[in-house]
């Protein structure tokens, strides 16, 4: 151990013996800074391994964030079929917009976000109702942008959008995009939140993100700047789960970034590795293709396949190639404290090879 390592280590002491924590993030999306996080988006092949579902259309870019909203961008299609696989694929809706900025963000960084303009499908529909324009997510409707005269389209146009590049909306017929120029979905979807982290091992930093279905858990992963979890053995497994998943002792169900979604029985990491590691449970996987996504057992080590949307509460845990920032948290806890200390006095005591 070199003499700077050493005086990292003692300040380091110093702050656990005072009781300094490590900063914990427990909420990485406050910002209102705009993030795409890739483009197209690999997941989205849904439940098949053909490519679309029924016919719907697929995801080309995203997940743009805007807070803790991120949005999906989807293939010219019908606005029926584009709130179709907002559900299909999210257990989502296409877009509610609530105020001037989030407008903004939805023209300019969505729609526009390759410098293109496209026309967008909102989620703002009469068609229950002859003139009583309601957001698809049932919440109220408060700020509206129409263009000067719409909506005018009567009993055929039952559907919103913006169109010609600008922000204003207009009703439409759902199959306007054929008629006329394209139409794309835009999907907005709620982000989990971190509920605790980071932790480090091996050179990785990991969090716990709260209940969701796996689509959002992969997209607040990427919006982390990471992944849902690769595990490449039985000791980062068991670390896994010990130290993350039952970080507070207890046991939860956690979504891996394994899956089978692009070729049915073969599984892949979302990360592209390599790593042919596996702990199923005994008959599993056994979901053939309705059943593409790996959970990890809560309590146990071993694993099951799932539909992206599997009805028990399943927490998203997410991988990030990086270090543990901090030289002086000897047990890569998060904590400055007397473990630190006592791992010092271990690796000290033991002296060097």
């Amino acid at each position: 151990m070199n003499r700077v390592n050493q005086n990292a280590i003692l300040t380091g002491l110093l702050l656990a013996l005072s009781g300094s924590t490590l900063a914990v993030a427990q909420d990485q999306f406050a910002s209102d800074g705009v993030t795409n996080a890739g483009s197209p988006v690999p997941f989205i092949a849904a439940e098949t391994n053909t490519g679309a579902v029924d016919n719907l259309p697929e995801v080309i870019a995203g997940p743009f964030q805007r807070g803790n909203q991120a949005y999906y961008l989807l293939e010219p299609s019908t606005w029926e079929l584009s709130e179709q696989a907002a559900a299909e694929y999210f257990e989502a809706h296409l877009v509610t917009i609530n105020n001037a900025d989030e407008n903004s963000f939805i023209r300019n960084n969505v729609l526009n976000f390759d410098g293109n303009d496209r026309n967008g499908w909102l989620g703002l529909t009469d068609r229950d109702v002859e003139g009583n324009f309601v957001w698809i997510n049932n919440e109220p409707v408060g700020y509206t942008n129409w263009r000067p005269g719409e909506p005018n389209g009567g009993t055929g146009q039952n559907y919103v959008g913006m169109v010609q590049g600008f922000p204003l909306w207009y009703d439409l017929q759902d199959n306007w995009g054929d008629l006329f120029t394209p139409m794309f979905g835009v999907v907005e979807v709620d982000i989990p939140s971190v509920v605790a982290g980071p932790f480090y091992y091996n050179g990785h930093t990991y969090y716990l993100l709260s209940i969701s279905n796996r689509h959002q858990a992969d997209t607040a992963a990427r919006l982390l700047g990471g992944h849902l979890v690769t595990l490449d053995d039985s000791a980062e497994r068991d670390w896994v789960r010990s130290n993350v998943i039952e970080y507070d002792g207890v046991p939860r169900h956690a979504w891996l970034g394994l899956s089978d979604v692009h070729f049915e029985g073969i599984y892949t990491w979302d990360n592209e590795s390599l790593s042919t590691y596996r702990s199923w449970l005994t008959n599993e996987p056994n979901g053939g293709e309705s059943e593409n996504f790996v959970i990890m057992h809560r309590g146990i080590n071993n694993w099951f396949d799932a539909a992206y949307n599997w009805g028990d509460e399943v927490y998203g845990v997410v991988e990030i190639a990086s270090p543990n920032p901090c030289q002086v948290d000897l047990n890569n806890d998060g904590v400055l404290d007397f473990f630190d200390i006592s791992q010092f006095l271990s690796t000290f005591g033991a002296g060097c090879p």
